[in-house]
């Protein structure tokens, strides 16, 4: 009987490690360790404005292959004797001139989008990188507090212990626990901001119910950047200029002022003459069909707003705003 219970006693300690090991497999299921490297490269990967941004260049690359892109064919159906209906067809081309700024200003625009692409890049590194900061804060500021909890909470025995053996006032006890308890307090706002900075993380990662930890925490990280400062602040332009030039904002902004001039050298230049081409097919009772050929220009002589006009500074007050838009003409 003895042998039995003694054998039977390490299967009891075997479940009971196995029902025990379960909740804490699952625990460390539910966290999910990144380090700063994968966070930024899995945001890169997955961050939708990046794809947007990626589209928007695809969709400037394809608006670029239809620069030279003549209007569409008039097809006519005339009987200039009255007595026949006869087909024609008559197409429109503008100056040369016309085409090659079309293609200039689908250049600026795909490198407008290009431009914009890299501004969303740093934004979305910098965007991780502050999550991912803030979440080494929180897990930081939770680790202390847990500590500083668990200090109150053993000193708040201890206090009970004595004011029952009538050692210490009552005021003394009253002090100790209200202590406690903001200890207490501060640790539950802790644990809300460590869910937040996951939840922040979670949705530029593009998993939201992901709870996040990072692999290093601000005790090895601060001594990291102490030795890497020196190194990185030497890799930084001198001058706020050369900083300036390197900026991906500005050279977005600069790009938009090279497509907005591209916009206006192109309606400058469809103000110029257009050529008509076309055939007409005459044909009668008695006559066979003749096939006849024509060609004309269009001149503008109309009295739109061009481009200078646009640009001369109105006052507001005794003229009323005019938009920078090509004549009728053209």
């Amino acid at each position: 009987m003895t042998y039995f219970e003694l054998k039977r006693g390490p299967r009891w300690l075997l479940v009971l490690a196995l029902l025990l090991q379960g909740p804490w497999r699952e625990a460390a299921e539910a966290q999910t360790v990144i380090g700063l490297d994968s966070a930024e490269a899995r945001s890169l990967r997955r961050h939708p404005r990046l794809r947007q941004s990626d589209r928007e260049v695809e969709e400037q690359r394809a608006l670029k292959r239809g620069s030279f892109a003549p209007a569409n064919p008039d097809l006519l159906f005339s009987a200039p004797s009255g007595e026949r209906w006869a087909p024609g067809v008559v197409q429109t081309i503008d100056f040369p001139n016309v085409y090659r700024r079309q293609r200039q200003v689908a250049e600026a625009g795909i490198s407008l989008a290009e431009r914009n692409r890299e501004v969303s890049r740093a934004t979305v590194l910098r965007d991780t990188r502050l999550a991912y900061l803030s979440l080494q804060f929180a897990e930081a500021q939770i680790r202390q507090l847990t500590y500083q909890d668990s200090l109150y909470q053993a000193l708040r025995v201890a206090t009970e212990r004595l004011f029952a053996a009538g050692e210490i006032t009552s005021l003394q006890r009253i002090s100790t626990e209200a202590e406690a308890r903001q200890v207490a307090v501060q640790l539950l706002q802790a644990t809300a901001d460590l869910r937040a900075a996951q939840r922040r993380l979670g949705l530029l990662l593009g998993q939201p119910t992901a709870a996040f930890t990072a692999s290093t925490d601000l005790r090895r990280s601060g001594p990291e950047l102490v030795q890497t400062g020196g190194a990185l602040l030497s890799g930084l332009p001198t001058e706020d200029s050369a900083a300036l030039v390197r900026s991906p904002t500005l050279a977005a902004a600069t790009q938009n002022v090279a497509l907005s001039q591209s916009g206006i050298s192109l309606v400058r230049a469809r103000r110029t003459p257009r050529s008509r081409w076309g055939t007409r097919t005459r044909a009668s009772r008695i006559r066979p069909p003749v096939t006849a050929s024509s060609l004309a220009c269009r001149c503008p002589c109309g009295s739109g707003p061009t481009a200078r006009s646009c640009r001369r500074p109105r006052p507001a007050a005794r003229r009323p705003a005019t938009s920078c838009k090509p004549s009728a003409w053209s």
